[in-house]
C-alpha cells in the first residue's frame, strides 16, 4: 500500500518514522528544507514537489496546522484514486468536518476526521519520534458521509503507531478537548503570563513545570486550535470561571473542612482516571 504524509512536523514526522518501516512514504512539506530532512532521516521515501504527487496514494495522512486542511481536502478532491482514504490530525473536528461536506463533497466519503491525543511542547520535523503517540488514543470523527470501509482502513492502521482508536461525533470531540487539552493550554499561558509581574520567578518547582509546560507550542498552531474551537472553548472557560468562584470565598473564609474535601475529592477524581 503506498501512504502519503502531508505536513512534516512533530505529527506528520512522527507518522512517517513510524510507517516507513513497512511502507514507502510519500511525503511533502511547503518547506523544501523540512522535506531534505525527512528524506534524510529516512521518514520518507519520496519528497512531493506539489499535491498532484498523491494522486495515486492509497492512504494519506494530513498534519498540517488546522487552518490549512481543508484547503488541502479541496486541493485534493478530484485528483485521488477512487478508493483512496484521506485522514487528517487536526485538534478541532467539527469545523473541518462540515467545511469539508459543504467546500469538498467529493471528497468527504473518502474522509475520516482524526485526531492523536499526542504531542510535546517543542513541535517540528526535529522533534518527531516514532514513540510519539505509545498508549495514546487516537480520535476518529467519521461524517454520516463516510464510508465505512474508510473507517476501517484508518482504525486498523492507528494499533500500529502503539496507539488505540477511539470513535466519536466530531461535536463531542470538540466538547471534550476543549476541556482535556485546549483549557489546559489557556490556563498555561495565563499563569506565565501572571508570572512575568513577580519579582522572583526563577524559584518555582516541579508543580509549576508540570501546570505551564505546554505554555512553548507553537503560538500559530494554538491560535488555528482556539480559532477552530471557539464555541466549546468558551463554555469550558465559562464554567472554570464559576468554578473559582466557588472555591475562592472558601479559600478566603479559611474552612479547613472545606478545602480539605475539596483536595480530597480532587485525589479521588484523579485516581480514578489511570492517568
Amino acid at each position: 500500500m503506498d501512504v502519503g504524509v502531508i505536513g512534516l512536523g512533530l505529527v506528520g514526522g512522527s507518522i512517517a518514522l513510524n510507517l516507513s518501516q513497512d511502507f514507502a512514504i510519500t511525503g511533502y512539506d511547503v518547506d523544501i528544507g523540512v522535506r531534505g530532512e525527512a528524506l534524510a532521516r529516512g521518514a520518507i521515501a519520496q519528497a512531493a514537489t506539489s499535491l498532484a504527487a498523491f494522486s495515486n496514494v492509497k492512504l494519506i495522512f494530513i498534519a498540517t496546522p488546522p487552518a490549512a486542511v481543508v484547503p488541502t481536502l479541496v486541493a485534493l478532491a478530484g485528483t485521488l484514486r477512487s478508493d483512496a482514504v484521506v485522514t487528517d490530525c487536526a485538534g478541532a473536528k467539527w469545523s473541518i468536518v462540515e467545511a469539508t461536506l459543504a467546500q469538498a463533497p467529493s471528497i468527504a466519503p473518502q474522509f475520516v476526521g482524526g485526531h492523536p491525543m499526542a504531542g510535546r511542547d517543542q513541535g517540528g520535523l526535529g522533534q518527531a519520534r516514532r514513540s510519539l503517540f505509545e498508549r495514546a488514543a487516537w480520535i476518529l470523527t467519521p461524517s454520516e458521509v463516510t464510508r465505512p470501509r474508510a473507517v476501517e482502513m484508518v482504525a486498523g492502521i492507528i494499533p500500529t503507531f502503539g496507539a488505540y482508536p477511539v470513535m466519536m461525533s466530531p461535536a463531542e470531540h470538540d466538547e471534550t478537548v476543549a476541556l482535556l487539552s485546549h483549557l489546559p493550554h489557556v490556563l498555561a499561558g495565563m499563569l506565565v503570563d501572571m508570572a512575568t509581574s513577580l519579582r522572583r520567578s526563577d524559584v518555582s518547582a516541579g508543580s509549576w513545570s508540570d501546570l505551564t509546560r505546554v505554555a512553548g507550542a507553537d503560538p500559530v498552531l494554538w491560535t488555528d486550535i482556539v480559532m477552530a474551537n471557539r464555541k466549546h472553548l468558551s463554555a469550558t472557560l465559562e464554567t472554570f470561571g464559576e468554578k473559582l468562584l466557588e472555591i475562592a470565598p472558601i479559600i478566603e473564609a479559611g474552612d479547613r473542612d472545606a478545602i480539605f474535601q475539596f483536595f480530597t475529592n480532587a485525589k479521588k477524581a484523579k485516581d480514578n482516571t489511570g492517568k
